[in-house]
């Protein structure tokens, strides 16, 4: 495991805009990370229909994490993110289409960057897609908790995707928790 300073140099070299105090943070979060794999044995594994997913113990519950298509992704996060396609120009919008079954336009949700964002659209679907990263928590094979974040990149790095994994799990362990609280009254 690397110390936190070399991270932290590793941090401010890769990301000049970084504040020190922000990479100093994200070092610490990098850290803590790779403990929490460490100690739970974390690890993404892929089932036989090729979805990914993750099985730990924890706080006296089974985990599990899975990996799902985010099918409203792009209505939810991508429009917001990065633009819409559509028929009306707006200014800074890009030229996308002559066909008349296709949107015309592209309209960037940030005119800066509107290049940059285009080019991400148009891969939306070949070359990415949005995921839901869902962790349940059970018990005896009874799920007494879920939670789930939706619109995240699949291209995203797999610290990332675990990162995710296990505020979710941390957030399905509590609502485990009041399940079990509510049904009988223990923990």
């Amino acid at each position: 495991m690397q110390s936190k300073a070399n991270i932290y140099r590793s941090l401010r070299q890769t990301y000049s805009f970084m504040t020190a105090k922000h990479a100093w943070a994200c070092a610490q979060a990098e850290i803590d990370l790779a403990r929490r794999v460490q100690s739970t044995g974390f690890e993404w594994q892929t089932d036989a229909r090729y979805n990914e997913f993750a099985m730990w113990e924890e706080a006296g519950f089974t985990l599990t994490a899975r990996k799902e298509l985010d099918e409203l992704g792009w209505e939810l996060v991508g429009r917001d993110f990065l633009g819409t396609f559509q028929d009306a120009w707006a200014p800074h919008a890009i030229h996308h289409s002559n066909d008349p079954r296709i949107m015309t336009w592209f309209v960037s949700s940030d005119p800066d960057y509107r290049h940059e964002n285009y080019r991400r659209a148009r891969s939306y679907g070949d070359d990415w897609h949005y995921v839901d990263v869902v962790v349940t928590a059970s018990r005896e094979g009874v799920v007494l908790g879920e939670a789930r974040l939706c619109g995240i990149e699949s291209d995203s790095d797999e610290s990332h995707f675990t990162m995710v994994a296990f505020e979710q799990a941390d957030d399905a362990i509590a609502i485990a928790h009041t399940t079990l609280k509510n049904l009988c009254g223990c923990h």
